[in-house]
């Protein structure tokens, strides 16, 4: 499958895809013990990043090379390739990268018993640590004072806050009891408004009540009267003034009669 993806990259002209595919196939090799293919791959991919002017990418295989060459006995190959490869663009996202290489040069010199370089190694080694260093306190410090900042802002409002929950506290006992003296009033006087109204409807029909339920009157008036009192419960005007009318109507109606046969 490796092999088929550096087929298609190779068609495709794609660079970054090829570098890749040949990093894959390196360490694939290496898992396999296969130490010469995998340098002649490592070297393909730096060699492509190289056209390409990928600093990062080229500094990135030339540590696995310096692994694999450590690994392997190949230090004088590694400090020569070092030499040869690296390049150096100091920024904090590739100083970690810097830091790895100069361990693994520390290893190297390490081994071959050169005290200048290792010094060398480790004094870089130990200036990109510190730069690592600043810049997490320089990060922390900033995260600190955004947070004492958001801490002040939240302060604020849980003050205010607190303010507005105690706004009924603060305010005079004597003042809420007139509001509440007041309210009182204003739902008295409705209530009793609501009850006057309604006992006039009631008393629009007293007197023709009084007629026709004593009897004077001997017409359809039991009905018209259950009529009323539906339109009355269901509080709908409009058939209450029509029941009403029925009512009127029968009333004078059998008065004339009455009148005519006195």
């Amino acid at each position: 499958k490796l092999k088929q993806a550096l087929e298609i990259s190779l068609n495709n002209n794609d660079t970054l895809s090829m570098i890749n595919s040949y990093e894959n196939l390196a360490l694939q090799f290496l898992q396999s013990g296969k130490f010469d293919q995998a340098i002649k791959h490592y070297t393909e991919a730096i060699q492509l990043s190289e056209a390409i002017n990928d600093v990062e990418s080229i500094n990135y295989i030339l540590n696995n090379m310096l692994i694999t060459l450590n690994e392997n006995n190949k230090n004088s190959e590694a400090i020569d390739l070092f030499n040869e490869k690296f390049v150096k663009i100091e920024n904090i996202h590739s100083n970690r990268l810097y830091a790895d290489i100069y361990y693994n040069l520390t290893l190297i010199a390490l081994e071959l018993k050169d005290y200048k370089l290792l010094s060398e190694y480790m004094n870089e080694y130990n200036r990109i640590q510190q730069l690592q260093y600043n810049y997490i306190l320089e990060e922390k410090s900033k995260i600190d004072k955004a947070l004492a900042t958001k801490g002040v802002e939240i302060s604020y409002w849980i003050t205010r806050y607190n303010e507005s929950k105690n706004i009924f506290t603060d305010v005079s006992p004597l003042f809420l009891s007139f509001i509440a003296l007041l309210a009182s009033i204003i739902i008295i006087y409705f209530l009793w408004k609501f009850f006057k109204n309604r006992r006039k409807r009631e008393n629009k029909f007293e007197p023709i009540f009084y007629e026709l339920e004593n009897g004077r009157y001997d017409h359809s008036y039991k009905h018209n009267l259950f009529e009323l009192e539906q339109a009355i419960q269901e509080k709908n005007i409009e058939n209450i003034n029509s029941v009403f009318q029925k009512l009127t109507d029968t009333y004078h109606r059998s008065k004339n009669q009455k009148d005519a046969q006195s």
